[in-house]
C-alpha cells in the first residue's frame, strides 16, 4: 500500500507540475500550461504547501498556441475562462466547459480550427467578443443565460451552419455571426437590437424580423450573397418590407436590398433616402433606377448602425456588376464611398448635387465617363473621390459654373451632347490608327480634338472609306465626335 500510494503521490505532482499558477486569498488561477501531451485535465485543487486548493480560474492566454493540445477537461470549480485563454489552439478538438463558469472572455478560443463542438452552459452570463473567432465550430449551444452575442463573437466560423440563439439575448454585437456559414435564422422574441453587419455574409436565402427588434444597424445582412428576401413582421413599429426589400414603416428610406435579389430594381417612387450600405457588396446588381424623389445617397443612418457605417456611406460599395448609374435632379448629396469599388464605367450626376463624400467612386478602375448636369460640387480638391480611377474624366455642360481643368483629381472636360438623330458611332483601331466605324451611307462629319472645353475641333478628311474614318494624322490623346454634314 506504501509503495502504490508513493506512485500515486509522484503521478499527482507530475500532472500538477505541467500547471504554473497565482494564488489569490487560497483560490488558484493557472496562468500556464507546460504540457505537452495532447490531452490537458485539468486538476481541480493543487496541492499548495500541505493545502489542496481549488482552481477556480484560467487566466490570460494559459494554453495559447499550444499546437499540441486536442483534449481538455475543465474542473467544476472554475468560475473564469480568461483573455485568449485557449486561442490558436489549432488542433484542440474537444472541450468541456462545465456548470459553474460565469465568464468566457475575449478571444477566448480565437483560431482553434479544430474545434468543432462546444457547450456554453446556462451558468455562463458573459461571452466576451471574438471568443470563437475563426473556430472550425460545426454545432454550438449557447446557454441561456447568454444575455449579448458580442463584437465578432462567432466571426468567420465558416463550417457553423445552423445555431439557437436563446430567448435571453437581447443585444447581437457588430459582426458576430459575420462569414458564418448559417443556412437558416431565427431571430429569437427577446432580441431588441442588432448591430450593423451581424450576419454578414451568411448563406440563408430568407430572413424575417420579429417586431421586438426595434433598433437596428447598417447592412445587418451585408453580403449575404443567397440572401433573396427580408421580411418583416406586419405589426413591426418601425420597419416594413416591400417585395423582400426592407424599408422603415414610413417607406421613406431604403435600409437594405438583399443581395441574392434580382439583378435589377426599381427604387419605388417616394423613397428619398438610401440609407448606410443599402446596397452594399450586391455583386449581383447590374441595374438600379433611382426616382427622382430621392434626396441623399447615403447621408442616412438608420437605428444603431454599425461603426463602419457611422459617417453614412457605403450605399452601393462593392456593386462590381454595375456599370451604369444616373442619379436624378433631385439629389443633393452623395455619401462617403458611395460607389467605393464598385463596377461603374459611367454615371450621370444631377443638376442638384452640392457635395460628394470623400472615396465616393474611390477603386472604380473602369470608370471612363462622369457626366455633371449642374456647377461644381463641393469641395473639387478631394483627390480622394475618384482615387485610382486613372481613365476617368468629368464632364459638365457650357451653362454651369465652377469648374477648372480638374474636379477632384480627375481632368474635365466640356460635355458635348450628341444630337439625338446621329447614329451611333464606334472606335478601333488598325495597325497604328484610330479607325471611326459608323452605318453605311450615313452623311456625317467626324471630328477631333485634344482638349474638350476650348477645342479647336478640327474635321477629319483623310481615308475615307464606305462606313469608316481611318484617321492617319490623330495626335495622341484624341477626342472625336460626330456632326450632320
Amino acid at each position: 500500500m506504501a509503495c502504490s500510494f508513493i506512485v500515486l503521490l509522484i503521478a499527482t505532482n507530475t500532472v500538477q507540475a505541467q500547471f504554473q499558477y497565482t494564488n489569490i486569498n487560497g483560490s488558484l488561477t493557472i496562468i500556464k500550461y507546460t504540457g505537452t501531451t495532447g490531452e490537458a485535465d485539468i486538476p481541480a485543487t493543487i496541492n499548495v504547501n500541505g493545502n489542496d486548493l481549488p482552481v477556480t480560474g484560467i487566466g490570460d492566454a494559459a494554453f495559447a498556441n499550444c499546437y499540441s493540445l486536442t483534449d481538455v477537461v475543465i474542473p467544476s470549480g472554475v468560475t473564469n475562462i480568461g483573455v485568449s485563454a485557449f486561442g490558436y489552439c489549432g488542433n484542440l478538438t474537444n472541450i468541456f466547459i462545465p456548470d459553474g463558469v460565469l465568464n468566457i472572455g475575449v478571444n477566448a478560443f480565437v483560431d482553434c480550427s479544430s474545434l468543432q463542438y462546444v457547450k456554453i452552459p446556462d451558468s455562463v452570463t458573459s461571452l466576451g467578443n471574438s471568443a470563437f473567432f475563426g473556430s472550425g465550430l460545426t454545432n454550438i449551444i449557447i446557454g441561456t443565460n447568454i444575455t449579448s452575442i458580442g463584437y465578432e463573437t462567432f466571426f468567420s466560423c465558416s463550417k457553423l451552419t445552423r445555431v439557437t440563439i436563446p430567448t435571453s439575448v437581447t443585444f447581437i454585437d457588430q459582426w458576430a455571426f459575420a462569414g458564418c456559414g448559417l443556412t437558416s435564422l431565427t431571430i429569437p422574441s427577446g432580441v431588441t437590437t442588432i448591430i450593423g453587419g451581424a450576419f454578414g455574409g451568411c448563406n440563408f436565402t430568407n430572413v424575417s424580423i420579429p417586431n421586438n427588434v426595434t433598433n437596428i444597424g447598417a447592412a445587418i445582412f451585408n453580403s449575404c450573397a443567397n440572401l433573396k428576401a427580408i421580411t418583416v413582421d406586419p405589426s413591426h413599429p418601425t420597419l416594413s418590407s416591400i417585395d423582400g426589400v426592407l424599408f422603415d414603416k414610413a417607406q421613406v428610406t431604403l435600409i437594405e436590398y438583399p443581395a441574392g435579389a434580382r439583378n435589377a430594381y426599381t427604387i419605388p417612387n417616394g423613397v428619398t433616402s438610401l440609407a448606410a450600405a443599402a446596397f452594399a457588396r450586391c455583386t449581383n446588381l447590374a441595374s438600379v433606377t433611382i426616382p427622382n424623389s430621392v434626396t441623399n445617397i447615403g447621408n442616412a443612418k438608420y437605428g444603431g448602425g454599425g461603426t463602419d457605417y457611422d459617417d453614412g456611406g457605403g450605399v452601393f460599395l462593392g456593386c462590381t456588376s454595375l456599370t451604369n448609374i444616373t442619379i436624378p435632379d433631385s439629389v443633393i448629396n452623395i455619401g462617403q464611398y458611395a460607389f467605393f469599388i464598385s463596377g461603374l464605367t459611367e454615371i450621370t450626376i444631377g443638376n442638384h448635387v452640392t457635395s460628394i463624400g470623400r472615396d465616393s467612386f474611390d477603386g472604380c478602375g473602369n470608370l471612363t465617363s462622369v457626366f455633371f448636369r449642374g456647377n461644381s460640387p463641393s469641395p473639387s480638391n478631394d483627390t480622394s473621390v475618384f482615387s485610382g480611377d486613372t481613365l476617368a474624366i468629368a464632364y459638365y455642360q457650357t451653362n454651369t459654373t465652377g469648374w477648372g481643368p480638374m474636379f477632384d483629381g480627375i481632368p474635365t472636360g466640356l460635355w458635348v451632347s450628341q444630337p439625338t438623330n446621329l447614329p451611333p458611332i464606334g472606335l478601333v483601331a488598325i495597325g497604328n490608327y484610330p479607325v471611326v466605324v459608323y452605318p453605311p451611307g450615313t452623311n456625317i462629319l467626324v471630328q477631333m480634338t485634344t482638349n474638350l472645353a476650348s477645342g479647336p475641333w478640327v474635321t477629319v478628311t483623310n481615308g475615307v472609306f464606305y462606313n469608316a474614318i481611318q484617321v492617319t494624322n490623330a495626335p495622341r490623346n484624341v477626342f472625336f465626335r460626330t456632326l450632320q454634314n
